[in-house]
């Protein structure tokens, strides 16, 4: 990941991909609403932790990977919709985003980290539901 950095592009709110498009590498400090770039098939580890102000994401459909903490601390993300194609979420990934209460998990999720989802808001509906899917180790 640090010769990706090395040779990151770097899109005009300072968010750094990868010289591929593939993967979302560091969007730190980020605030207010932010659309993904097309192409991007991947979330690295920690690419938006502490961004406290980051209230909206879109990914796009080529996102299958979320990798671990890559949301975390991201308290004020209120508005967050996962792409159909989302295969796995790394642990701790949205842990501390206490603004998001709600949340649609596509069924072509297979594996979520333990903690992916700790200390987050969901509501009760959306938590039973990823609890039965993936047990009570995800939250």
């Amino acid at each position: 990941m640090v010769e990706d950095r090395q040779h990151a592009v770097v899109d005009d709110r300072g968010v750094e991909y990868s010289l591929d498009g593939k993967k979302l590498l560091c969007a730190y400090g980020l605030s207010g609403d932010y659309i993904i770039r097309d192409g991007v098939e991947m979330i690295c580890n920690d690419a938006f932790s502490r961004c406290g102000l980051l209230c909206s994401l879109t990914l796009p459909s080529g996102v299958s990977r979320i990798g671990a903490w890559a949301f975390s601390g991201c308290k004020s993300l209120a508005v967050l919709t996962l792409p159909s194609g989302l295969t796995s979420i790394g642990g701790s990934a949205f842990e501390g985003c206490s603004s998001l209460e709600n949340l649609t998990l596509p069924d072509s999720v297979t594996h979520i980290g333990r903690g992916a989802f700790g200390e987050c808001s969901l509501r009760k509906d959306v938590k039973d539901d990823i609890t039965e899917r993936f047990g009570e180790e995800v939250l």
